[in-house]
């Protein structure tokens, strides 16, 4: 029986006992990534970029040559490998694509992180790292941290931000209902995080993040994402009528990332806007 089968059930019961054990062991299994191992074709793709180790000990790779810099930032339980053609695309830019893996992630350490250390780490080492970013890209969980860095100071000229979440609410609420975590644990989960990272959940949210950003946004967004909705998009540009909103269709949340007519418009958006 699969994880994603058995783990509600067991959730669910626990919770029955004690809202307060099944709101532990909720913050714990959703802040600890699992891993998967690449297949040939990712290896063989991650193998043609030159390895670097950040100075938190993450790890990476940088692929092509350029003036400017282009950072790409992996989704949650995700890692840089599995952005292939989105790096190509970057790469056929002609700049520099830096591919980042968060703590946690594909080649880097670390077993246990969240929004706000991942976006902290993050910003350690684009500042330590002599190749600052004109533009960085971010998909799911990594635009939100992208979006994040940005908000606390990254100064790329461009964000665009793929299938990403406009709030970490949002995100807890599908993950609650997922779960079918009740009304008291879903509170005492919100106690943990807010106590584990001294912020308010409410204030951790893309919507927030770009708000009042100088950077000029592009998000990429499918209308049959089941995992973060188009609505998620839709309040991004709510908050920010100047961001430009780029739909696709019948892609979900990670073929988007594969898609050609996405990493031509990426492409050109890259083209038009760091040329100048």
């Amino acid at each position: 029986m699969k994880f994603e089968t058995v783990l509600p059930y067991v959730i669910r019961q626990i919770d029955k006992v004690s809202s307060s054990l099944s709101a532990r062991l909720s913050v714990q299994i959703l802040f600890r990534p699992r891993k998967s191992t690449r297949n040939n074709k990712e290896k063989e793709f991650w193998a043609t970029g030159e390895p670097v180790e950040f100075a938190s000990g993450c790890r990476g790779r940088v692929f092509g040559a350029g003036e400017k810099k282009i950072w790409v930032i992996h989704g949650w339980m995700s890692r840089g490998s599995k952005l292939k053609k989105l790096i190509t695309a970057c790469q056929e830019t002609g700049n520099e694509v830096i591919v980042w893996d968060g703590p946690g992630h594909g080649d880097s350490p670390g077993k246990r992180t969240s929004l706000a250390p991942f976006t902290k780490t993050l910003m350690s080492d684009i500042e330590d790292l002599d190749k600052k970013p004109d533009a960085i890209i971010g998909h799911s969980f990594g635009g939100a941290a992208s979006a994040y860095a940005c908000q606390l100071g990254l100064r790329a000229k461009l964000l665009i931000l793929i299938s990403a979440p406009s709030s970490c609410v949002g995100v807890f609420e599908r993950y609650w209902d997922f779960l079918g975590l009740g009304t008291k644990a879903r509170q005492k989960f919100m106690d943990i995080v807010e106590r584990e990272i001294c912020l308010d959940v409410d204030s951790m949210s893309s919507v927030n993040f770009i708000s009042d950003l100088s950077q000029k946004v592009l998000v990429v967004h499918d209308d049959e994402d089941l995992m973060v909705p188009l609505s998620d998009a839709i309040k991004l540009r709510d908050i920010r009528p100047d961001v430009e909103i780029f739909e696709t269709s019948q892609l979900g949340h990670n073929r988007v990332l594969h898609d050609k007519k996405v990493c031509t418009r990426l492409s050109e958006f890259l083209t038009a806007n760091l040329s100048s």
